[in-house]
């Protein structure tokens, strides 16, 4: 206010408030300039006063003295001028990292407390390093930034770590190339081919998208050569290996490509890893998710399942490393993963994010420890020259036309074996009924709690009613909804299981009561109160129905992938 008031600035406390990093709310901003508003401020709180007192005011918000600094990019007031150019060494070495409230090292690349600033570089000051760490900022050439990134897209050089990132702030880079050199050399490029060979062959190809094939051993050479080729670009699917069997060279190939990025660079870590909060491994190129397998219920698995799908895709994230606030990084990992278990996953058919590809041969059917010893020594390390080759091959091999990273994944045989193993637990007790048309699968459409009923009474089925909706879902059935039964007033939720292009121009009532009988040919009269004539006249429009189907050859379950969602909604306003 003093200052407004002494330089007859056209503003107003109020107005300047806004601009505060945290400004004043009310009625505390109020009370505050009302506070000052006395009859004497123009006399005591005057224009002399305001600058025999200005160091005063700077001093308690900022922290230092700033008629000390006598010197641009010099400590003379508090150091002999002799050591100018240590404190110069020292401003060139450390960068501030404002959120963590840590000091970053280029001398060493790592981050350290103030303690551990002061005692590596005290004694070069006399023991007043801390008069230096307390007005760092007044310095020229003081390096200051946001917080630590992992960047490699923005990546210049470690003498030059500090970036702007896509807001114009200042960063710290930490993102630093692998010092492997990489040299062509044919044998150990075609040993390596061979080894991703091995490992799709089973598969052969994917299907994309579009009903294109894909050859599966260009696919994965493709994934592992973008982090060499265009390290930042993200890859928004991930690769999984599946073998029931052990040491088929999983290991092998990615061992060679994290010694090829760096270690620092690709991480391998587990499941509990990967949905822990930490996220410490988002900052990494390339990381491996080993031994996946999700525990619990199916609706765990589900639910773990979407914690870890935004890492495949996104590149925002919010983590928290230990001992560290909550930060939001901007995150270009790449994933694979590797399981034993058919059911790691608990997948659907229609799956985006996962390409799963199935070895299906045993260590034997690999080529035995004749053909790994091409990639390991006998004391278990890889052989010289092979990291160095496969990053010379992956780092110039041409990306293939059709790899796009932003698109969905590849489908492939084994993604329909998972999708069934690790789906929801009564698929397995379900589907052969239903493929059978057996009771209470035997109509196209059934009352979902009578069925739900019947199974628990007759098949001991376990669970809940839902756990079958769910079921009939992932089978392509259709829920209609809740539909009163003329007959009794009651409001069972329908679903079509088959025939759907049948029921498209019929009504909600219409499917409920004219082509539906209850499962218990018992329950006709004493539970749902229809007579022999109503029954006679849903046989009709069950025969009606029957030829429909034949004439059709409408398989159960031929394409679940089927929309029937605009079906739906077009019956339940009346359309149909």
């Amino acid at each position: 206010k003093m200052v407004i008031e002494n330089n007859d600035l056209d503003l107003t406390p109020y107005e300047v408030n806004k601009y505060f990093n945290e400004p004043l709310e009310e009625p505390y901003l109020t009370k505050e300039i009302n506070k000052h508003d006395r009859k004497d401020y123009k006399g005591e709180f005057n224009e002399k006063y305001l600058e025999e007192h200005t160091e005063t005011y700077l001093n308690a918000l900022n922290g230092y003295w700033r008629k000390e600094l006598k010197g641009v990019g010099v400590l003379d007031g508090f150091i002999d001028p002799e050591q100018e150019e240590k404190v110069k060494e020292l401003l060139k070495n450390i960068i501030y990292i404002k959120r963590d409230n840590l000091w970053y090292d280029k001398s060493t690349g790592q981050e350290y407390d103030q303690k551990a600033i002061q005692v590596t570089y005290g004694h070069i000051f006399g023991g007043r390093i801390a008069d230096v760490v307390k007005n760092f900022v007044a310095f020229e050439g003081a390096q200051l930034v946001e917080q630590s990134v992992y960047r490699p897209d923005l990546f210049k050089t470690i003498e030059d770590p500090i970036v702007k990132d896509e807001k114009g702030l200042l960063q710290l880079n930490t993102y630093r190339p692998s010092d492997v050199k990489a040299i062509e050399i044919n044998t150990h490029i075609e040993n390596f081919k061979e080894l991703i060979k091995r490992l799709t062959e089973n598969e052969g190809i994917g299907t994309d998208s579009k009903g294109g094939e894909v050859d599966l051993f260009e696919y994965v050479l493709d994934h592992l050569s973008m982090p060499f080729q265009q390290p930042g670009n993200k890859i928004k699917k991930a690769v999984l290996f599946h073998s029931k069997e052990f040491q088929v060279g999983k290991n092998t190939f990615f061992s060679i490509v994290q010694e090829g990025l760096g270690k620092d660079n690709c991480a391998v870590i587990d499941p509990i890893e990967a949905i822990d909060k930490a996220r410490g491994f988002l900052e990494h190129q390339l990381v491996l998710i080993d031994e996946i397998k999700l525990d619990g219920d199916w609706h765990k698995k589900i639910s773990t399942l979407n914690v870890m799908k935004p890492l495949m895709t996104n590149t925002d994230f919010r983590m928290r490393p230990l001992f560290h606030n909550w930060k939001y990084i901007y995150s270009t990992c790449n994933f694979m993963m590797f399981t034993n278990h058919s059911d790691a996953l608990a997948v659907n058919v229609n799956e985006a994010r996962y390409t799963i590809i199935d070895i299906n041969k045993t260590r034997d059917q690999m080529g035995g420890d004749e053909f790994f010893s091409l990639f390991w020594t006998p004391e278990g390390h890889l052989v010289d020259g092979l990291v160095e080759a496969v990053k010379w091959f992956l780092t110039n091999r041409k990306i293939s036309d059709n790899f796009n990273p932003k698109s969905i994944s590849l489908k492939t045989n084994f993604l329909e074996v998972m999708s069934e193993e690790g789906g929801h637990p009564l698929l397995k007790d379900i589907k052969p009924l239903f493929n059978e048309r057996a009771t209470p699968f035997h109509q196209s459409v059934i009352a979902i709690q009578e069925a739900f009923d019947w199974l628990k009474t007759n098949k001991k089925i376990p669970g809940r009613i839902n756990d079958l909706a769910d079921v009939l879902t992932k089978l392509g059935c259709e829920r209609v909804g809740e539909v009163k039964h003329k007959k009794t007033g009651r409001k069972p939720t329908m679903w079509i299981l088959r025939n759907h292009d049948f029921f498209s121009d019929k009504s909600m009532a219409s499917i409920c009561n004219e082509y539906w009988l209850p499962t218990e040919e018992k329950d006709y009269g004493p539970v749902w109160n229809m007579s022999k004539g109503d029954i006679t006249m849903v046989e009709g429009k069950l025969k009606e129905l029957d030829a429909y189907e034949e004439f059709h050859v409408v398989t159960p379950g031929e394409d679940p992938e089927e929309d029937f969602e605009t079906i739906r909604r077009a019956r339940k306003k009346g359309s149909y």
